[in-house]
């Protein structure tokens, strides 16, 4: 099990580094593209600014719990590993 929550925790600390790469070079645009006020364009990057941050917490303490679960294997942190998979 701390090998699968590594590889989860691997692969959705990719995606948040993805995301901030698209949030940081294309979101901004592709929102003006569609019209909005800058206004709402506002809004909406601070939206995503949030989700990337708590997408990479999320996988850091997945990575995290991987690493404490290599010593030590309980019920609840495996129930703990889904859901920060989850959430």
């Amino acid at each position: 099990m701390p090998r699968s929550f590594a590889t989860l925790g691997a692969l959705l600390a990719g995606l948040a580094v993805l995301l901030g790469a698209y949030h940081a070079h294309g979101l901004a645009s592709h929102l003006s593209a569609q019209g909005l006020s800058d206004e709402l364009i506002q809004k909406r990057l601070e939206n995503a600014d949030i989700a990337i941050r708590y997408q990479m917490t999320h996988a850091l303490a997945l990575l995290i719990l991987a690493l404490w679960m290599a010593n030590r294997s309980s019920r609840l942190l495996i129930f703990g590993g889904w859901l920060l998979v989850l959430g």
